[in-house]
């Protein structure tokens, strides 16, 4: 049998989607002041202004910042969070919490677009069970696979499921896939990247 492919958290790098590029600025004042020309910028009163009318802008960009945050789904919470799964086909359904829903809507992204190659369906996973410790693809020969993912803990029931379903969408018709959830510290296969440990509670299926 062919041997596990392992990533560890470093080799992943993040588990979500970047914000678009903007840096918030948040000295418009100090650097109006600093840009005037020299014989200007000793100037009391020319500092005064300038300051004035550049506190305009900063009250702006602070709006429009807080407006950015919570929009981006890195950031978004509640409605906000609510708009992105209805945008991308997965509503929040029994996932109370934000930090439970957040990845499934990260996964169902990857989801909607994946091609059912062992990368695209690996990277739905370690979205939607984000934050893993690990993960590890094992080959079935002669048409399967199985896939595990190492966590500080389990996941909620609710999510679990939610997760179970995205995956099933995914997955290539004709593979035999196993998705295998792992507590860190648990009972897991020794081939796995929990790695031989034989007590606490015993590695379950996706």
């Amino acid at each position: 049998m062919v041997g596990p492919t392992r990533w560890d958290k470093g080799a992943l790098g993040s588990e979500e989607f970047a914000p678009i590029g903007f840096d918030y600025e948040g000295d418009h004042r100090g650097i109006a002041v600093r840009r005037l020309p020299g014989f200007l910028r000793n100037k009391t009163r020319i500092q005064q202004l300038t300051r004035a009318l550049l506190g305009g802008v900063q009250t702006f960009e602070d709006l429009a910042w807080g407006v950015l945050e919570g929009s981006i789904l890195p950031s978004a919470v509640g409605d906000a969070l609510d708009r992105w799964g209805n945008l991308v086909g997965e509503p929040r359904g029994s996932l109370a919490s934000d930090v439970d829903y957040r990845p499934i809507i990260n996964a169902r992204i990857l989801a909607n677009r994946c091609t059912g190659d062992i990368d695209s369906v690996m990277g739905v996973i370690i979205a939607a069970a984000s934050p893993i410790v690990c993960i590890e693809h094992i080959p079935l020969p002669p048409a399967g696979f199985q896939m595990q993912v190492t966590r500080g803990d389990f996941m909620s029931e609710s999510r679990r499921l939610r997760v179970r379903r995205i995956l099933k969408d995914c997955t290539p018709g004709g593979r035999d896939a196993r998705y295998v959830e792992i507590k860190q510290g648990g009972f897991a296969p020794t081939a796995s990247c929990a790695g031989g440990v034989f007590g606490g509670p015993m590695a379950r299926e996706i």
